[in-house]
């Protein structure tokens, strides 16, 4: 359990942090042909907000020890690297241009509290995705029974992210790369160590 607050307290850091900070002048992310193709649907935020939940409950519930120790390894080097990114090459885009009315909907007025709090920077790479692919390959590693509902959760987080316009394809791709790769290291380290 101490673990886990650790974790938080290191995400706070992180994340929270650089993305309240204006230290130097931010690079726009483009939007490629693919965020024009995906629609803008507040609805998707009850599925990007369950990306916490999924972090939380996989490390505390469903991971053994060999799994949660690559998860908790990976979620650390995550939030170091991503951190030292976001510091050095801060990036940010346009939210202008994906307006939302609170009143309109229980959905729209979530994803307005959410971007009160979360402003548009810290999106080169997505912290989002690259806990969510972290997160779904240590418990694919859990055996059959869990890797279609690895796979599902990080389908749908992945496409939720863009449908709310939290984030950007370039923004994805880049937390896919950069939660693939340090999970892939993590394990490779851990087989070496056995």
């Amino acid at each position: 359990m101490h673990t886990g607050f650790a974790l938080m307290f290191l995400f706070f850091l992180c994340y929270i942090v650089p993305n309240q900070l204006e230290w130097m002048t931010a690079t726009i992310v483009p939007e490629v042909y693919i965020d024009k193709m995906i629609s803008f649907h507040p609805w998707w935020i009850w599925i990007y907000t369950l990306t916490y939940f999924y972090v939380a409950f996989t490390y505390l519930f469903l991971l053994n020890h060999s799994n949660s120790k690559l998860f908790v390894n990976s979620f650390v080097f995550i939030c170091l690297i991503g951190s030292v990114i976001f510091f050095f090459y801060p990036t940010t885009f346009s939210r202008e241009l994906y307006p939302i009315n609170p009143q309109f909907d229980l959905s729209s007025y979530l994803l307005h509290q959410i971007r009160l709090i979360d402003k548009p920077k810290n999106c080169v790479p997505s912290f989002h995705i690259a806990m969510t692919v972290s997160t779904s390959a240590s418990l694919y590693l859990q055996g059959r029974s869990r890797k279609v509902l690895a796979v599902i959760l990080g389908l749908l987080i992945g496409y939720s992210t863009m449908a709310v316009k939290q984030h950007y394809f370039l923004d994805v791709f880049t937390g896919l790369l950069l939660g693939a790769s340090i999970f892939y290291a993590v394990f490779l380290i851990d087989q070496k160590e056995k």
